[in-house]
């Protein structure tokens, strides 16, 4: 009896050191993460669809203008647009000379891209939901396809206006471009810090580059329509035409990037952008056309953006090898 009790006090001492030395239960975090990126995928696919609808508070829609010549159902909203387009009551424009020719039908054509974008980011969102291990991906992939669409739209009814001398913002565009642009701005700032608000300023620098190329008052969206009409010199409509195609693809890959670490691929992109934009005041320069200066703002957006651009990546890159060596 006596040994039987000593074997039992030992083995209780044995299993309560064996309880203290064990460790702690590790909290998962990657449960939560998903989770909230889930949340951010499900607010993408509430915006993609919500700006179908931001028509009914702005009567008078440019885009509806412009694509089918006039208000359409539903208050003029994209939805109203959207369903004139598949019952067949808006026809396909007719595809004219230059750009305010080809910009209606372009219009026309993203109308039903926009809405196999919304289709796409309400899989992402459910997708997000069942596969926690990808939820940060397709939280990424509707945030671009809420984002995208609606930005095209925008930047091309702009454009359309800027030809024809309007100054009025399609603000039914604009809501949802800007909203899903803060949502990928903050999924990018959650994750990256203050890379995060580099990545995002990048961007806004691109975006400004970009707008040169779109604003009512610049001259370079009638030199686009003219150098698309032929009636300009080969020089400048060359490096015009590089010029506004980089800073285009500068923003869609400054968009892309928002959650990236690299600051070579940005260093290369606006190096390159800016160069384009030497290039194009050289050519306009060696051409004796003034326009370039006819107005100021668009002259410092096309040349400044990408300049500062270039600063801050090499700033970024400088502050990266220093934390290296480190």
């Amino acid at each position: 009896m006596e040994y039987e009790s000593v074997a039992t006090e030992e083995n209780v001492c044995k299993a309560l050191v064996c309880v203290k030395e064990a460790p702690a239960p590790k909290v998962r975090t990657g449960d939560a993460h998903a989770l909230l990126y889930a949340v951010c995928s499900a607010l993408f696919s509430a915006v993609a669809l919500g700006g179908l609808f931001v028509g009914f508070l702005f009567r008078g829609a440019p885009l509806g203008r412009i694509v089918a010549g006039g208000e359409t159902a539903f208050r003029g909203s994209l939805f109203g647009l959207l369903v004139e387009i598949a019952r067949g009551s808006v026809a396909p424009p007719a595809v004219g000379a230059g750009l305010g020719g080809i910009l209606p039908f372009v219009l026309y054509l993203l109308v039903p891209v926009l809405a196999g974008m919304i289709a796409l980011a309400l899989f992402c969102t459910i997708a997000a939901f069942l596969m926690p291990k990808s939820a940060k991906n397709y939280a990424y992939a509707g945030g671009f396809c809420a984002f995208l669409p609606y930005c095209a739209l925008f930047f091309g009814v702009l454009l359309f206006q800027s030809l024809k001398g309007e100054r009025a913002l399609d603000v039914p565009l604009l809501i949802p471009m800007l909203a899903s642009a803060v949502l990928l701005g903050a999924m990018a700032i959650a994750r990256r810090g203050l890379r995060g608000v580099a990545n995002l300023a990048l961007l806004a620098l691109s975006a400004a580059g970009m707008l040169a190329f779109f604003l009512p008052f610049s001259p370079f969206p009638a030199a686009l329509n003219a150098a698309l009409t032929g009636d300009m010199d080969e020089g400048v409509r060359c490096t015009l035409l590089i010029a506004a195609g980089l800073s285009a693809a500068n923003f869609l890959l400054s968009a892309v990037r928002l959650g990236a670490r690299g600051v070579r691929p940005e260093l290369f992109r606006f190096g390159l952008q800016f160069t384009a934009a030497l290039a194009l005041l050289a050519a306009y320069l060696f051409a004796g056309l003034t326009s370039f200066f006819s107005a100021a703002l668009p002259a410092i957006f096309l040349l400044l953006a990408p300049l500062g651009g270039f600063m801050l990546s090499a700033l970024l890159s400088a502050a990266r090898k220093k934390a290296q060596r480190r």
